[in-house]
C-alpha cells in the first residue's frame, strides 16, 4: 500500500489545492467526506507553517497498534523541515489509486528521533463522519448553541464584566449541561462549550457575593498576632478561600495587558476580563493563601508538603484534608471546641423540675421529686444521695440516671458523670448524650 508519487509530492509541499484536485469526491477519508477531511488537513498544514516549516519530509513507517484493524498497514511520518513537528498518516492505495487516508496513533517510522510532544493528529468526530445522520434533537442543539455563542461574544466589549459573567452563566447553564460532553467525541459544540466553561470558571470566583470583602475586613479588624484569631478566621472563610485561591494558580500574570488593563485567556475566542474588577478576589486569595498554608504546614507530615513554583506563586499540592483535620489532637482543637461549650444552666435544664409520671404519689415518685427539687436549689450533694438511693432498687429509672449524671457534672466529677449517662436510653436522650459527652471531656481537660 503505497500512495502515488503525486500524493507524496503535494503532501510534502502542503499544497491543499492540488490534493483537492486528485482526491476522489465520492470516497471518504478517515470516515469523513473529502471536503471535511481536507479542511482538517489544511488546519494541520497551517500548524506546520506557524512553526516556520516550508516543507514536510515523508519517512516510511508501519502501524504497530495491537488494538486496531490497521496493524501492519504502511504509511508515512511527515516531518516539518524546521520544527521537527510531524503527523503520521496511513494510505490505502490500490492500483495506483488512493482509496483512503487516515491518521495513525502508533506508527513506527524510519525517522528515529520523533517526540510525542511534537505530534499533530487529525480527529474526526462522530458527527463529522459522512454516514452521520443528525437527529432533530442534535439539530436543535446546534441551533441553540450557535445562537448562544453569538450572544455571549457580543458581551465582550472589549471584555467580560462580572455582571455579564453572572448573567450569562445563569442564562445558559441548562444549555451547557445538556450538550454532549467533549469526551463523547462530538466536537460540534466545542466553540460554545470552550467559552461557556471559561465563564463558569470565572463564575466560581465571583459567586460568593460580599464574602471576600467581609473576610478582608475581618482580618484587618482582628489582632492576627494571636494565632488562635488567625485560625478562627481561616476556619470561617475556608470554603470560599479554597475556591478563590485558585485564581492565583490558574491566572497567569503574563496574560495581563497593562495597556488595556485586561487579563486575556488565549484560545480560539481569546476572552478577556478587566483585572481591576477582580481586585477584591485577588486580595482575598493572596491573604488566604499566605496564612492558610503557613498554619497547615506546621502540622503536615513531610511527605504531604509537595510544592512547585507556578506563575511566581507557590502551588500547594493539598490533600482532601481540611484545616480542622490537621488541628485534631492539638491545643487549637481544644480551644475551638471550648468555644462551643454550652452554659452549665443549659445542661441543668435536662433534669426535670419534678417527677410527673402516673406514680408520682408513690414513695418512689415523692422521693424522685424531692431529689429534683434539691437539684434545682443547687443542693447537688443531697440530690446525689437520693438519686443513688433510688437506683439501688430501681436501676431502670431514667430520670434518676440523668439527675445523677448532671449532679456529678455540676460537682466536677466528669468521668463518673459520663459513666452514669451511659445508662440512659440512646433513643430517648441522643441529643443530650452527644452534647454531654463532649461537654464533660472538655471540662475535664480544663481541670
Amino acid at each position: 500500500m503505497n500512495p502515488t508519487p503525486s500524493i507524496l509530492k503535494y503532501m510534502s509541499e502542503m499544497d491543499i489545492d492540488m490534493l483537492a484536485l486528485i482526491l476522489d469526491e465520492s470516497k471518504t477519508y478517515q470516515e469523513a467526506t473529502k471536503e471535511v477531511f481536507l479542511e482538517k488537513l489544511n488546519v494541520v498544514f497551517e500548524k506546520f507553517k506557524k512553526e516556520n516549516d516550508t516543507s514536510l519530509t515523508p519517512y516510511p513507517g508501519v502501524c504497530k497498534s495491537t488494538e486496531c484493524s490497521n496493524t501492519g498497514c504502511k504509511g508515512y511520518s511527515f516531518v516539518g523541515n524546521t520544527s521537527g513537528t510531524y503527523i503520521d498518516l496511513i494510505f490505502d492505495d490500490k492500483a495506483g489509486e488512493v482509496h483512503d487516508i487516515f491518521y495513525c496513533h502508533t506508527m513506527e517510522s524510519e525517522h528515529q528521533k520523533l517526540e510525542d510532544s511534537n505530534k499533530i493528529n487529525i480527529y474526526v468526530g462522530p458527527e463529522e463522519e459522512a454516514a452521520f445522520v443528525p437527529s432533530s434533537e442534535y439539530l436543535y442543539q446546534v441551533q441553540q448553541s450557535d445562537k448562544a455563542l453569538k450572544e455571549i461574544l457580543s458581551y465582550q466589549d472589549p471584555y467580560f464584566s462580572k455582571e455579564a459573567i453572572l448573567y450569562l452563566v445563569h442564562k445558559y447553564h441548562e444549555l451547557g449541561d445538556s450538550l454532549p460532553d467533549l469526551f463523547s467525541g462530538i466536537t460540534r459544540f466545542r466553540d460554545f462549550l470552550d467559552v461557556y466553561r471559561l465563564l463558569t470558571f470565572m463564575h466560581l470566583f465571583i459567586r460568593f457575593d460580599d464574602i471576600p470583602v467581609n473576610a478582608i475586613n475581618d482580618f484587618a479588624n482582628s489582632d492576627m498576632s494571636y494565632e488562635n484569631n488567625k485560625i478562627k478566621w481561616l476556619l470561617k472563610y475556608e470554603e470560599p478561600g479554597l475556591v478563590i485561591i485558585n485564581l492565583l494558580y490558574t491566572v497567569d500574570p503574563s496574560t495581563f495587558n497593562a495597556q488595556t488593563g485586561t487579563i486575556e485567556f488565549e484560545g480560539r475566542t481569546n476572552l478577556k476580563i478587566l483585572r481591576k474588577e477582580f481586585d477584591t478576589e485577588f486580595e482575598f486569595a493572596k491573604l488566604f493563601e499566605k496564612n492558610y498554608w503557613a498554619i497547615i504546614n506546621q502540622y503536615k507530615s513531610p511527605d504531604e508538603i509537595d510544592t512547585e513554583l507556578q506563575y511566581g506563586v507557590v502551588f500547594h499540592d493539598r490533600s482532601d484534608k481540611r484545616l480542622i483535620d490537621y488541628l485534631n489532637g492539638t491545643e487549637y482543637e481544644f480551644k475551638i471546641k471550648q468555644q462551643n461549650l454550652v452554659p452549665d444552666n443549659e445542661i441543668c435544664k435536662w433534669v426535670p423540675f419534678r417527677y410527673i409520671a402516673q406514680d408520682s404519689n408513690t414513695a418512689t415518685g415523692i422521693k424522685l421529686s424531692k431529689a429534683h427539687d434539691l437539684f434545682h436549689q443547687d443542693e447537688f450533694v443531697q440530690a446525689l444521695e437520693i438519686y443513688n438511693d433510688l437506683l439501688e432498687t430501681r436501676n431502670d429509672l431514667q430520670e434518676a440516671w440523668i439527675g445523677l449524671a448532671v449532679c456529678l457534672y455540676m460537682l466536677k466529677n466528669y468521668e463518673e458523670a459520663v459513666s452514669a449517662s451511659a445508662h440512659l436510653r440512646e433513643w430517648s436522650y441522643s441529643k443530650f448524650l452527644e452534647l454531654f459527652t463532649t461537654q464533660c471531656e472538655l471540662k475535664n481537660k480544663e481541670l
